[in-house]
């Protein structure tokens, strides 16, 4: 009987598109791969540009928080002044109303005594 090569190249052309379908299937994996590293790539550097950030903030807070302690300081020492200032005013305006009373009871005896005054000062 003769060899049924019919069978034999209906196998090899089975193969044949299974091994292309593998090719393919390989080809697909290896883009997914690439994919995958570079998605993986990608985010290494979105992590690490986070991550200086928060660095970055995390000074910033620092030096926010060693200024607020400067500001908290000198204005211990505003505080101070202003209230030193204000008992300034306060005794100025008190020492400039004991002047206008003074001077008002100087000026109701003057005009009080007017005529008296100016008969003393004419030599009579």
């Amino acid at each position: 009987m003769p060899p049924d090569f019919n069978g034999l190249n209906e196998i090899n052309r089975t193969l044949g598109t299974i091994m292309g379908k593998l090719d393919a299937l390989g080809k697909e994996i290896g883009d997914i791969r690439d994919d995958m590293k570079d998605s993986e790539d990608k985010s290494d550097v979105s992590r690490a540009t986070v991550h200086r950030r928060l660095d970055e903030v995390v000074t910033r807070t620092g030096y926010l928080e060693s200024d607020m302690n400067t500001v908290k300081n000198d204005m211990k020492t505003v505080k101070t002044v202003t209230d030193e200032v204000t008992r300034w005013k306060q005794a100025g305006m008190g020492a400039l109303a004991v002047t206008g009373i003074g001077s008002s009871a100087l000026t109701a005896i003057i005009l009080s005594y007017w005529a008296e005054i100016v008969k003393i000062l004419r030599g009579g």
